[in-house]
Parts: C-alpha cells; structure tokens; sequence
C-alpha cells in the first residue's frame, strides 16, 4: 500500500521545488513524485487562496473608503466602526487562508541552499517512498539527498583540513586549527554574518551557496578561505547589492579553542530516547554535558517538560578537561550506566568514587 504524504511533506516538497532550477533533474523528480502522491487538492487549494487574497484587497479598498467618509476631526467614533469592520474582514480572510497549507507554501519566501534542512529531507525520504522502485524519480530524489549531505547546513559544523566551518542561520564562523588548544599561542578567526540580508535575494544567496560548497569541497589554508570571502563581498558590492553581508576578523587564545576532532573527538548522542525521558551526550574539551530530560505523558505521548538535570562542566581550563577525557575513556561504561539506571545515579557515583570535578545543573 503507498505511502501518503501529510500536508506538512508537501508544503515542504513544494517550497523545496521553488528553490531548484527550473527544468533541472531534481526539480522534475519532486514535481513529478507530487502529483504521482494523490495531491489533488491542489488546485481547489489555489482557487481558495486567490479568493481568499481577493477579499484582503476589498477590505484594504474598504478601509480608505470608510476613512475617508470618517475624517479624523471630530468623528473618532466613525472612524472607531471602520477599523472594526476592517478586522473582521481581515480576519475572515486569514482563517480561509489557514485552512491550506499547502498553498501557503507556494508563497512561501524561499531561501535558496536552505530548503534541505530536516522536515524537507524527511519529506523527500517519505517521497521517494511513495515511488515504485527503480523510477527515474526515485532515483533522482535520492541522489539529490547523498548530494545534499556535502552541504554545510544551517547549525552544523564540518572540519576541512586545518580549517573548521560552522554555520548558523545569519552567519559563518571560519577558524583557523592549526594552534587550536596550545597554551600560548593564537588562533585566527573570521566571522561573516549578516547574511540574512540575501534573504529575497536569489542570485546573491546562490553565489553564497556555490562559494561555501567549493571551499568545503577540499582542504585550504584558513587565509585562502579568508581572502575567497574578502573577493565574494567584495563581488556584491560592486553588483550595488544593499545591504551586504560583513566580515569580522578576529583572534583567539588558542587554549580556549577546541582542537580538531581527529586530535579530540567530540560525542554527541541521545542514549535512552522514551516518552518519560532522554538521556544524552555532548562531549567535547571545553565543554561535557550528560543530560537527563523528563516530560510529563499522556496514554504512551510525550507530553510537556518537566525536569532537566544535567551533570555539566563548561567553564574552561583544566576542570573541564579532566572530565571530558573520563568521559572519552569511559564512554561504553557510561551508555550501559544510562540505559541500566534510567537515569544519572549510576554515573555520578563512578564520578565521585574517582574523585572527578563536575557541577550539577537542576531545572525542575
């Protein structure tokens, strides 16, 4: 039996085909897989909005009509009924609008380079799905996702040789590895942030995107990086783009960078995953979290939070390191602790018998 995508996969399908070139491989499988996945609301979807757009305009035509019936001197009172009959129209509108998703997505501000984030990956999975084995389509969206996995997405890290990328949503952090973690020395850093201000625009963010790919794409030293970003903002402000991103350069004491993960590596990991509680991992030198999370349930469902514990060192300096390498070195003994104990007890007491530095952290 086929799989049905939920309104919420096809929103993001759609918004996922606006942000690929049109005519392109990828942009024709997703077209294609959606209207093999019973979306025939569509168009009864697009009709509604269209009215529903139509009868915003005929409220905004009221409202000047009615204000300028009702001038300001001495007739608040008129004026008072007139933004009340506009509210209730504007209103009437929106609910309409609300009821399709679906439609909302198609004019959606889309961000090109951003639309392979996780809802539209599981949408594409739960796509290509729905296609019968071996298609052209099939075959298409699933290539396009092992591509996507070369990309440097929103929230996430990626070392690249003596260089460490991380992105966040308005900003790249580039720094340089190659004093990271030595005592006494430096570590040079670039930040470029703003690049929100792309947002809408299409040629810069897909200049941006083809930019950070190729630096990624291989090994580089940090002022080759550096100097590639100087030319790239230098390109936009050149084309008359405004506002454009900006760099910020800066330099670090190298002990309180992390070093590359080939030299310390990093655990992130969710151990125990129940409707009662997590249980989880974030290791690395200068910062070891192990973190229990409770929530209320409701017949099996996760329900709201309801406490936090973690044992937690993110101060810095020797104490920090000393945990993060116990944790490193006893990081089998700890998920068995986890998953025996349901809970932090276990770990704590092995802690405490070696005489192991750490905080508490309660949120109840």
């Amino acid at each position: 039996m086929p799989r049905i995508l939920t309104a919420a996969d096809r929103s993001a399908l759609i918004r996922l085909a606006g942000t690929l070139p049109v005519g392109s491989s990828e942009r024709k499988a997703v077209l294609a897989g959606l209207r093999e996945a019973k979306l025939e609301d569509i168009p009864k979807a697009a009709q509604d909005f269209e009215r529903a757009m139509s009868d915003l305009k005929k409220a905004a035509g009221r409202l000047k009509r009615l204000f300028k019936q009702h001038p300001v001197q001495g007739d608040d009172w008129g004026r008072g009924e007139a933004a009340e009959e506009l509210v209730t129209d504007t209103l009437a509108a929106i609910k309409k609008l609300g009821r399709n998703p679906i439609v909302m997505g198609l004019y959606a501000e889309n961000i090109p380079g951003m639309s392979r984030i996780a809802s539209d990956r599981s949408a594409l999975i739960r796509l290509a799905g729905t296609l019968p084995a071996g298609s052209d389509e099939r075959k298409a969206i699933l290539a396009g996702l092992k591509e996507a996995k070369k990309a440097l997405l929103p929230g996430t890290t990626l070392e690249v040789g003596p260089v460490r990328y991380h992105r966040y949503m308005d900003s790249l952090r580039v720094t340089d590895l190659t004093n990271a973690g030595k005592r006494g020395k430096k570590v040079d850093q670039f930040i470029m942030y703003n690049l929100d201000y792309m947002r809408g625009n299409q040629i810069a963010q897909a200049q941006f995107e083809k930019w950070l790919a190729g630096m990624i794409s291989k090994s580089r030293e940090w002022r080759q990086v550096r100097m590639s970003a100087v030319a790239l903002l230098a390109g936009y402000e050149k084309s008359d783009m405004f506002p454009i991103p900006k760099m910020d350069v800066r330099t670090l004491r190298g002990v309180d960078v992390d070093p590359s993960e080939k030299i310390a590596p990093r655990i992130r990991e969710t151990v125990v995953d129940t409707p009662e509680r997590t249980l989880s991992l974030d290791v690395k030198p200068s910062r070891t979290s192990i973190r229990e999370v409770t929530f209320f349930t409701d017949k099996g469902k996760r329900g709201p939070y309801k406490t936090d514990r973690m044992i937690l060192n993110d101060g810095g300096g020797r104490k920090a390191k000393k945990l993060y390498q116990w944790v490193v070195n006893n990081q089998d003994l700890i998920r068995d602790s986890l998953r025996r104990d349901n809970g932090l007890q276990g770990v704590r007491k092995m802690l405490n018998s070696e005489r192991i530095p750490y905080d508490m952290f309660y949120s109840d």
